[in-house]
């Protein structure tokens, strides 16, 4: 927790943007999902749907915990479905065009990469990446090696799927391997649509394992407590 509140990007979680929701019912699908309480759990797992295309990791990841439980399966993809229809259903009423969403990105001048994460590091480090409106290439091209480093340091984080997930039936408590399938899902995100998206530093908060050690703790908070408040400034 300490981590998450001084990691450089946590100003996203004061500011007017979705991720400070979208971790409050992440962490609520996962609590009411170890607590089997399962229609509350789909519901918090739905919910996190509709604040960021991400939420789809967390569904996921609920549904690991939920197998093989047909009802309980039933009700993570049931309402999941039914409240993330709500969105095109809102859209339909106000815009006259239920999937205008699928087309926006267009405005944030994104477009994303054909070779998914691989294209998109390839793009930015040779300068192929288009610039927003507004930016410079050497912004853009210090944004996409900031993703590029967050990738480096944190893709740690999805290591526990492979090894996790092939586990989950002969485990009862299985609560690791559902947030690394989560990770595995963020981390290539970003990088697929270069510079425009930031979700991947914002999502940064494995640090965890590697602040064991006394040293390493006080070095990632005094960088991070550092780096906070230089993007406090510029943002």
């Amino acid at each position: 927790m300490l981590y998450l509140a001084t990691l450089p990007d946590a100003l996203f979680l004061q500011a007017v943007y979705s991720e400070s929701l979208y971790l409050a019912l992440a962490l609520a699908a996962f609590a009411l999902a170890e607590a089997r309480r399962w229609p509350l759990a789909a519901v918090a797992a739905g919910l996190a749907l509709l604040t960021r295309s991400s939420g789809i990791a967390v569904v996921a990841g609920v549904a690991v915990l939920a197998w093989p439980r047909p009802k309980a399966l039933a009700w993570v993809g049931g309402a999941a479905v039914a409240l993330f229809a709500l969105f095109p259903l809102t859209l339909l009423v106000q815009a006259h065009n239920a999937w205008a969403f699928l087309h926006s990105q267009s405005e944030w001048d994104r477009r994303l990469s054909p070779a998914g994460p691989f294209g998109g590091i390839w793009d930015a480090l040779t300068g192929l990446a288009s610039t927003p409106k507004g930016s410079s290439p050497h912004h853009a091209l210090a944004v996409d090696l900031e993703s590029l480093a967050f990738l480096v340091c944190f893709s740690h984080s999805c290591l526990p799927c492979g090894s996790g997930l092939a586990g989950v039936r002969g485990v009862r408590n299985a609560f690791a391997p559902p947030p690394a399938l989560v990770s595995c899902r963020i981390v290539p995100a970003p990088l697929a649509a270069p510079l425009r998206t930031r979700g991947l530093s914002r999502s940064s908060s494995s640090l965890a394992s590697l602040g064991r050690h006394a040293r390493a703790h006080a070095l990632i908070i005094s960088l991070s407590a550092l780096l906070l408040g230089i993007a406090l400034a510029e943002w």
